[in-house]
């Protein structure tokens, strides 16, 4: 199958990079913040990482190919260990209103493409917005990862810069992770936007699709879960 067949099958990845964005500029992104290795990838909170990376990145491959039952079941498995608090129950809840973000969004963009219009389908992202407030209020998040996670999409669905409303959005689901009393008061605190800065890397290169991609994201991602762990734990 060529390039543009591909395309023309797979739709964008939610969180996807910019098409602008080189693989220059990619790597050194990935350079400035290390080889996600870790050397505690034998503990409790290292192991439980790895998976919950792995199942990310096999969410993250449903939803390209359009796969919702196993979309669902990926992301119910990263919440579940993300969310400690939650039964599996709320972790499924919190998960289905996710993918169906998720399917909104691509409705959403592929109305866009039909219409040849630059404008996008109101109340379609409205409907995203409220699956994703559905989202934080089974996580007890803050309403504005709705709010920033809805913006972030639209804006790489023009092409924007979409990497500032998509951290604070990341931030506040940390804040719901973790347990933190007083989110807004150390919200850009700088250890937790480094954290961050991990999951838009795994995004960015996702977005790739080659056939590294999987190992690759792993390994960004892993230190991502593991350092929200270990700040669970001192809490």
């Amino acid at each position: 199958m060529n390039q543009q067949t591909q395309s023309a099958h797979r739709p964008p990845s939610p969180e996807s990079s910019d098409p602008s964005r080189s693989g220059c500029e990619r790597s050194h992104f990935v350079h400035l913040l290390g080889n996600g290795k870790t050397a505690n990838s034998n503990d409790p909170i290292g192991s439980n990482a790895k998976r919950t990376a792995e199942e990310l990145h096999r969410g993250f491959l449903a939803h390209d190919e359009r796969d919702r039952g196993r979309a669902c079941e990926s992301f119910s498995a990263v919440d579940e260990r993300q969310f400690t608090h939650l039964d599996a129950d709320d972790a499924r809840r919190a998960a289905d209103a996710y993918v169906e973000a998720l399917w909104e969004k691509d409705r959403a963009e592929l109305s866009s493409r039909l219409t040849g219009s630059d404008g996008l389908d109101r109340a379609r992202w409205g409907r995203v917005e409220t699956s994703l407030k559905r989202r934080a209020k089974i996580l007890g998040m803050d309403e504005q990862y709705a709010a920033k996670t809805t913006e972030a999409w639209k804006r790489h669905a023009l092409g924007g810069e979409y990497r500032t409303p998509m951290m604070t959005a990341k931030l506040h689901e940390i804040h719901a992770m973790i347990g933190m009393d007083d989110p807004e008061a150390s919200l850009y605190e700088s250890d937790l936007t480094h954290i961050v800065s991990r999951y838009l890397v795994g995004i960015e290169i996702h977005s790739r699709h080659d056939d590294s991609e999987g190992t690759q994201v792993a390994a960004i991602m892993t230190p991502y879960f593991e350092a929200i762990g270990r700040r669970r734990e001192r809490r």
